[in-house]
């Protein structure tokens, strides 16, 4: 949902802080999801959907 979504974000920021690159997020993001049923492979479109949209949230809290 995107209230998970926000939360994961939130996460992430509390855990890394809020000066990530798109490289960094996306390896810290697939660190996360490794575990986690259906996005364990991180090359399968639905992952990388995730990813972006992850990012979009994540830009634009650190915009705020």
């Amino acid at each position: 949902t995107v209230a998970e979504q926000h939360r994961l974000v939130d996460l992430i920021k509390d855990q890394q802080g809020d000066a990530l690159g798109k490289d960094r997020f996306t390896e810290v993001v697939l660190n996360l999801l490794e575990d986690i049923a259906g996005f364990e492979h991180p090359f399968k479109p639905s992952t990388q959907r995730l990813i972006n949209t992850l990012w979009r949230i994540y830009r634009a809290k650190n915009q705020d």
